[in-house]
């Protein structure tokens, strides 16, 4: 089990966790690429996670693959430059614009 909790900022551990075929423990597709957790009882929603895991060893494996399938296919670098590249040119547009305003 690889246990990943969302908190206040952006992680690029999550990436990794999903793509090493283990069971993730945190929000995607319930069921199908990570167990859920629920906010309000985290220790007993893992410890519950983890025992189900122990007793359906295949469908937990099925489920980290799924996981780890998905990482590597929607998930590829090419994606994530094409992402960060047009991010960072509509935040250049945004400064641009800023400066334009506050300069002038």
């Amino acid at each position: 089990f690889k246990i990943y909790t969302e908190g206040s900022a952006w992680s690029v551990s999550e990436k990794y966790i999903r793509a090493c075929d283990s069971v993730s423990l945190l929000r995607f597709n319930a069921c199908a690429h990570y167990w859920p957790i629920r906010e309000d009882d985290k220790c007993r929603s893992i410890k519950f996670a983890v025992d189900w895991g122990n007793s359906h060893k295949r469908k937990a494996q099925a489920i980290g693959k799924a996981a780890s399938n998905f990482i590597q296919e929607e998930l590829k670098m090419d994606y994530v430059y094409d992402y960060m590249f047009h991010l960072l040119n509509e935040y250049a547009k945004l400064l641009n614009a800023h400066c334009a305003y506050t300069c002038s």
